[in-house]
């Protein structure tokens, strides 16, 4: 993010073909058995923590350069809901970074391409990502997000 502030016009060159390249790696699936596998779950959670970074770019980059994503704004909701469907819920810090993607996204224009997916997750295990041990860490946080959005409804 760094760079693109720093030199604009490169970064406006460079954006119209890294955001596709992107978007296609947010689209990877990712077998949910590999989770559960041993020898493959370092794999898998790797994949996880690095679709997680490039959502992570995605959603700052949507606050400097909203029109550069808007076609993408569809594809990027979805990858926000299917990674915290398939993060293991010991992951907290990368589940704590998908729901801050989350806030950024509810933050923009394109918010409404969310709401739709948000209704199925309120009360779903798979979106606050309860672990025994961590039992209050990501739903604090899913609370923010969530509070954040329906005060911004009310505005």
């Amino acid at each position: 993010m760094l760079l693109m502030r720093i030199y604009p016009p490169l970064a406006k060159d460079s954006l119209d073909e890294l955001v596709p390249a992107m978007v296609k790696a947010l689209e990877m699936p990712r077998p949910q058995e590999a989770s559960r596998n041993a020898k493959c779950g370092a794999i898998y959670e790797f994949m996880v923590i690095c679709q997680t970074k490039t959502l992570s770019f995605l959603t700052h980059l949507l606050k400097d350069s909203p029109d550069a994503l808007s076609s993408y704004e569809a594809s990027i909701a979805n990858a926000l809901i299917y990674l915290l469907e398939v993060c293991p819920s010991a992951m907290v810090n990368i589940r704590r970074e998908i729901l801050t993607s989350m806030k950024h996204f509810l933050s923009t224009k394109y918010c409404n391409s969310l709401a739709t997916h948000l209704i199925k997750f309120f009360d779903s295990p798979t979106l606050l990502g309860i672990d025994p041990e961590k039992k209050g860490a990501v739903p604090s946080l899913w609370a923010g997000v969530a509070g954040e959005r329906n005060s911004k409804d009310d505005i």
